[in-house]
């Protein structure tokens, strides 16, 4: 909508005291989602992205009741660097840089056509990490993550039964309490998130913004979501440990690969994590000699190139780590997504909201369903039987034979089991019902990794496992 104006009014003199119009014409200069190297690649320009309904008084009004801002704070999210470190649920109003630039709202930043000290483009990193994090609340909001269910805002407009209200997000770029990593601190409904993007490393290339890197971004905003939807948003404990909690790294990686696909995307589109900030970037960079980005393996259907399925549970180097148990739920899931692409639903723009005729945006619509769905401390069987639930109320079981080759073929078929601590028995088969459609399931031969897995080096394992122990990501 063009306008939506908020009047004052003396209800004894009859007349207006003040008028106030709650849609800003925002614009931002934002790196795109993908592996590519913000420096080089292009940075669109993008024109009020705000939607009305996740958003009605814009990105820059914390709440009905405040002034309108033309820095960085609104009623979604408060962003801001954090040089020193030393800010966290408070502090991010106490002297910290944030970009503003007036009543244009224009924030339109260059990055330096070479890296540098990244205090030199501060403002170009917040407005990035502003622009994704409200953007997410929008998109989120459309598939469900309503103030009903918990969304992080401080004005939720009367429309929560509770209408706790008062937790944007808090995002910090350029934390300067760590490095090589990135996190989400996710409190009950009614207290702030808070979200730290650190600086990386970037191997030889110098310091690498991970307020740049979108899939990153995207992936701890994620944790948000995951948190507030499964066992209520009052309950902020329920993926805490466990294969619940790994679960949550492998939604939050979920989420921004499936963004990444467009109507040329193929199943054998293979897609890596944080590729950028580990040193690597640049159109066409997913492979070859690059860095590969965070994570142990590609995101893959092919099973040549990705081959973890639900028995890696089994594997102490798997099951140990959160973010290890995170790669095998995001690949079921990634293999979820192209059953029901490639089952005769057609593809359309996610951030044009949900779409049950749509293969990628039905997928988007069963996982965040079925986060609400599936009881506390989810296992991969329960959040499974969560999807398969959603999707009999969305489209009565019409692709339920499409979801079962996709979990069948990773090893979590209907016959899959689990004792519960790294013991897990696998099944490929399918319900007699699916008997009509084939899986294709790949003998896992561990010498044909396609130059991943065994095929790294002893640096790159080393490398590999080094950030493992930093809990990349968070």
């Amino acid at each position: 909508q063009e306008n939506w104006i908020n009047a004052h009014l003396d209800r004894t003199q009859l007349h207006v005291l003040s008028l106030s119009d709650w849609v800003n014409d925002a614009q931002y200069r934002v790196s795109p989602l993908g592996p590519k190297d913000p420096f080089v690649s292009p940075r669109p320009l993008i024109q009020s992205p705000s939607n009305s309904q996740a958003s009605p008084i814009g990105w820059h009004q914390p709440g009905r009741d405040s002034s309108a801002r033309t820095d960085t704070v609104g009623n979604n999210a408060f962003a801001q660097e954090d040089w020193d470190g030393k800010a966290d649920i408070t502090g991010w109003d106490k002297g910290k840089v944030r970009p503003d630039p007036g009543a244009s709202l224009s924030f339109d930043y260059p990055l330096p056509t070479t890296q540098t000290d990244p205090r030199n483009y501060v403002d170009a990193s917040i407005t990035n990490l502003f622009y994704w994090v409200n953007r997410m609340h929008d998109f989120f909001y459309d598939y469900g993550f309503t103030e009903t269910f918990g969304a992080f805002q401080e004005d939720n407009f009367g429309k929560a039964a509770k209408d706790l209200g008062g937790d944007a997000v808090i995002a910090y770029a350029q934390d300067g309490g760590g490095y090589d990593n990135a996190n989400f601190a996710s409190p009950p409904d009614g207290q702030r998130g808070v979200l730290k993007v650190y600086l990386f490393h970037g191997g030889t290339s110098g310091w690498r913004d991970a307020a740049l890197e979108v899939d990153i971004v995207i992936h701890e905003y994620t944790h948000g979501l995951s948190t507030r939807l499964t066992g209520g948003a009052s309950n902020a404990d329920c993926l805490a440990w466990g294969e619940s909690a790994g679960m949550g790294e492998g939604w939050s990686d979920f989420i921004p690969i499936l963004l990444q696909v467009t109507p040329e995307s193929t199943s054998n589109q293979e897609i890596l994590m944080g590729v950028w900030v580990m040193g690597g970037g640049g159109p066409g960079d997913q492979g070859g000699t690059k860095p590969r980005g965070i994570r142990r393996y590609p995101y893959s259907t092919r099973l040549s190139v990705n081959p973890t399925t639900y028995g890696n549970l089994n594997d102490s180097s798997w099951y140990g780590e959160v973010h290890a148990i995170g790669e095998i739920w995001c690949n079921i899931l990634w293999e979820m997504a192209w059953a029901l692409m490639d089952s005769g639903a057609s593809r359309s723009d996610l951030y044009s909201g949900p779409n049950i005729s749509s293969g990628n945006t039905l997928a988007m619509q069963l996982v965040l369903d079925g986060m609400k769905l599936q009881p506390c401390q989810p296992t991969f069987i329960s959040a499974r039987d969560a999807i398969f639930q959603a999707e009999k109320i969305l489209t009565q079981g019409k692709h339920a034979c499409a979801l079962w080759t996709a979990f069948s073929k990773r090893g979590l078929g209907p016959k899959a089991s689990s004792s519960g601590l790294g013991r897990v028995t696998e099944d490929f088969s399918l319900p007699p019902d699916c008997a009509s459609h084939s899986v294709r399931l790949q003998k896992r031969d561990e010498t044909k990794d396609n130059g991943w897995g065994r095929g790294w080096g002893l640096g790159s394992w080393r490398r590999f496992w080094q950030s493992r122990r930093l809990g990349l990501l968070g």
